[in-house]
């Protein structure tokens, strides 16, 4: 079911993989720069390798709390060249 935090990030959650008997759910996130959609993983650690080059990064809400974001790689690079600091 999807869902939306505080930051506008979804996650979609595709429910349990029967196929391998572990019942892993597999999770997708939407970049918080262009929307995209990252690739299905089981793991968030998947998205951050090499191969994907995802990001998480977090930053205060005006609330105080902590938000978590999702940037692809295009709009990690972005993001950095722009010099904001995460929290």
């Amino acid at each position: 079911m999807p869902g939306i935090g505080e930051s506008g990030l979804f996650t979609v959650d595709a429910g349990e993989d029967e196929g391998d008997g572990a019942g892993a759910s597999e999770s997708r996130f939407h970049c918080v720069g262009c929307a995209d959609l990252s690739p299905p993983t089981h793991s968030s650690h998947t998205l951050i390798s090499s191969q994907h080059g995802w990001r998480l990064s977090r930053r205060l809400s005006t609330r105080g709390e902590y938000l978590y974001e999702w940037r692809c790689p295009k709009c990690w690079r972005r993001h950095k060249e722009r010099g904001v600091k995460d929290g």
